[in-house]
């Protein structure tokens, strides 16, 4: 759900992952694959793989909800 259609990591790569990430956690999918991939699984990124690991975490955070 990571995945991203852009070639290098940039505000595209980062918006198009975390969409995919949020969504698939507001459905209630607890596994997202696909962390560092750009060019939709065509290439690894470290780069991508630091801010999925950001954009993985935030969603996690926002799907806990507010607690008292």
């Amino acid at each position: 759900m990571n995945l991203s259609d852009s070639k290098v990591p940039d505000a595209q790569a980062g918006f198009e992952g975390g969409m995919g990430a949020l969504l698939a956690g507001l459905a209630g999918i607890n596994m997202i694959a696909g962390p560092g991939m750009l060019d939709f699984e065509s290439t690894q990124s470290f780069e991508k793989l630091i801010i999925d690991n950001e954009i993985a975490g935030m969603v996690k955070r926002f799907t806990q909800g507010i607690t008292d």
